[in-house]
């Protein structure tokens, strides 16, 4: 079918034009209707961001003939400030440090955006395994919002198994016994840094006619923070030793560092 005719019913926040252009459907086109309800997810979001989170919007498409014409109903509820915000699920971290990893405080209003930001990034502080952020309405423009954290342990993993191992040429194709130990020391010394070391041990007959037995070996130490120089910029410094034993003796040693994006 194509696209008669497209009206909007209820908006007071966004006019017709800007919405007719975010829904991004032209009269006389044939209708899509996933871009058109992906399109009004995207549209919720905006809404969102306005502390509007009880917008409720429904599409109807009524047939005239051979065309549709596409109604929009959209119902955008009340703003919501954010009065209270309650922290739960730590044990060693303190609640200061989540307040300074976090966009958002009491008296502001509530946006999602912001909510999914800071997600984000108290995530990044790898100090937490799981982070869940979620409003509870108070009244008709007050609400609170809820952190439900729980904190990342210290683990040991293993994995042994059969791989293709590096070689002096790159990967070898065929596959060799492997062997794998990470141990993953969080929140350091209660300082929100965490420390993994990583040892990787391999081998494998480089000639069977001889039956020459090559090597493989390396060690990793790395260092992880949320911060540099008190700004918030998420990086890894990683001490390494590489071995591999095959026609001859090749070895790398060096340091790493690797930082992620700041939503600073």
């Amino acid at each position: 079918f194509k696209v008669k005719s497209i009206e909007f019913s209820g908006n007071r926040v966004f006019n017709d034009a800007y919405l007719k252009n975010y829904i991004n459907i032209e009269p006389n086109s044939y209708i899509d209707i996933r871009m058109l309800r992906s399109n009004l997810i995207s549209l919720k979001s905006e809404y969102l961001k306005l502390g509007r989170i009880n917008i409720n919007i429904i599409d109807e498409l009524i047939l005239d003939n051979d065309m549709v014409n596409i109604r929009v109903n959209l119902n955008e509820g009340n703003v919501f400030n954010l009065t209270a915000i309650t922290i739960d699920g730590l044990e060693d971290i303190n609640k200061n440090f989540v307040r300074k990893n976090i966009y958002f405080e009491k008296g502001q209003i509530y946006n999602q955006d912001i909510i999914n930001k800071s997600i984000i990034k108290l995530l990044d502080t790898q100090l937490f395994s799981s982070v869940d952020i979620y409003p509870k309405v108070l009244s008709e423009t007050d609400l609170e919002v809820f952190i439900k954290l729980k904190e990342g342990m210290s683990s040991i993993d293993t994995e042994l198994g059969l791989s293709p191992l590096p070689s002096e040429a790159g990967l070898d194709a065929r596959p060799g016994p492997k062997a794998k130990i990470l141990w993953n020391i969080r929140n350091i010394l209660n300082l929100k840094k965490n420390i993994n070391v990583q040892i990787n041990i391999g081998l494998n007959y480089f000639d069977n006619t001889t039956n020459n037995l090559y090597t493989y070996n390396r060690a990793e130490i790395g260092y992880f923070s949320s911060n540099l120089f008190f700004i918030t910029i998420p990086h890894r410094i990683m001490l390494y030793n590489e071995n591999i034993r095959q026609i001859g003796f090749k070895n790398a040693r060096g340091i790493r560092f690797v930082s992620s994006k700041s939503y600073n």
